[in-house]
């Protein structure tokens, strides 16, 4: 007579079903879930209103401005209509000389210098110019190569057209770019993604190392393990609080939707909103169940609650180290080391998403990434579920890795 193993009779499609639901309904309970997800509508809302808020307390600001002689009119269009508007606020110097106009900038006493010629301006500021003033500037210089190319041209259509696609240049003193307002939208959304998904993988990663240990602690692992495989068990836990996770981050994204129509400060992101979204949502079911995987097999070796932690350390630690690295290359790009880190697990994960979000990657690495990620994922969870298999019935000390396996092979 054959012994059916446990979880054949429920399938194993079921069996994870059942486990994944178990969880699902235990932690939604929890005050601790429903806090935590208003909480990440909170902190996007508070996110959506600081340029705002930054915007209200620079807007009365005066702008110190200058230029060459020869853009002395556009100088003095600026002045006129900068009168007009409230939220800009002009006042002139005279030309100090083109090296000392740079100096100037740098040293804060002037915001824009206005250099070049009439055919060919550029706004020599230092960092992420104020959009206001350059929106202006943009404006009347615009205005002029109109009238100029009008009177020059007869009213050639063509003309007038390219005339009406001309724009002011931005050239920094810190070598930054007019694509700096985009990076620094880019950064913001990047920064947040990133710190999302962090506190996502670690919150929800850590309660299933917690279920684990609880589960070994009070011998219920014992009953469940006569119904379902431990395979099943591990992976329906993690699918079930993953739920969860994913939902709270479900609830980030649609919160985002909201600043990004009730806004326009996700418009200069380098990358479209929709496809960020995406990548996330697939970074975050990936990368959790990489690290949670992790964790779980890492508890597995202990059977108190006391010892979770010193279990877990290694793993925390490789969850650290890529937040870390892309908070501090965020700016720089970090060269080509860091950019091939990038691609690999664990890295990838964290740093993928924030050089999405600031163009510092195509989308095409990040699909790259993905697909090394899922390749390291088949063997993370193989392995994952052998120590589980090896560790769910041993109580006591802590079980040593080698030991679990050894016990799982026969």
């Amino acid at each position: 007579m054959s012994v059916e193993p446990a979880g054949a009779s429920l399938g194993e499609v079921r069996a994870v079903w059942l486990v994944a639901r178990r969880e699902m309904v235990t932690r939604a309970r929890n005050k601790a879930f429903i806090i935590g997800t208003l909480g990440v509508v909170v902190a996007i809302g508070l996110i959506a209103l600081a340029p705002m808020v930054f915007s209200a307390l620079t807007q009365n600001q005066t702008s110190q401005m200058s230029a060459e002689p020869e853009l002395a009119p556009v100088l003095e269009q600026v002045e006129q209509q900068a009168a007009e508007t409230p939220e800009v606020q002009v006042e002139t110097s005279d030309w100090p000389g083109r090296d000392r106009a740079e100096e100037a900038v740098q040293d804060g006493e002037l915001d824009v210098a206005l250099i070049g010629t009439d055919q060919d301006l550029a706004a020599v500021v230092e960092g992420t110019p104020d959009p206001a003033i350059l929106g202006l500037i943009d404006d009347v210089y615009i205005q002029q190569q109109v009238t100029d190319t009008l009177a020059d041209t007869g009213a050639d259509e063509q003309a007038v057209q390219q005339a009406l696609e001309s724009g002011v240049r931005v050239q920094s003193v810190d070598g930054a770019t007019g694509m700096d307002q985009a990076f620094l939208v880019g950064t913001v959304v990047g920064m947040t993604v990133t710190l999302l998904l962090y506190i996502s993988v670690l919150i929800f990663g850590v309660y299933v190392a917690q279920g684990v240990v609880e589960e070994k602690a009070n011998r219920v692992v014992e009953l469940l393990l006569a119904t379902v495989r431990p395979w099943q068990l591990l992976f329906g836990k993690i699918l079930g609080i993953g739920a969860l996770g994913l939902i709270q981050v479900g609830v980030a994204l649609v919160a985002g939707v909201g600043v990004a129509l009730a806004t326009d400060y996700l418009a200069n992101l380098p990358v479209s909103f929709a496809t960020l979204a995406i990548t996330l949502v697939v970074w975050f079911v990936l990368g959790y169940v990489f690290f949670a995987a992790l964790l779980a097999a890492s508890a597995s070796l202990v059977s108190r609650q006391e010892e979770v932690q010193s279990a877990i350390q290694p793993v925390m630690f490789l969850i650290m180290v890529p937040l870390i690295l892309a908070m501090v290359t965020i700016n720089t790009g970090g060269g080509t080391i860091v950019s091939v880190l990038a691609t690999l697990p664990p890295f990838s994960p964290f740093m993928m998403p924030m050089m999405l979000a600031t163009g510092q990657v195509a989308l095409w690495q990040n699909l790259m990434a993905l697909a090394f990620l899922a390749a390291a994922l088949i063997g993370v969870v193989w392995l994952a579920a052998r120590i589980y298999t090896g560790a769910a019935l041993r109580t006591g000390s802590k079980i040593p890795m080698r030991e679990a396996l050894r016990i799982a092979r026969r």
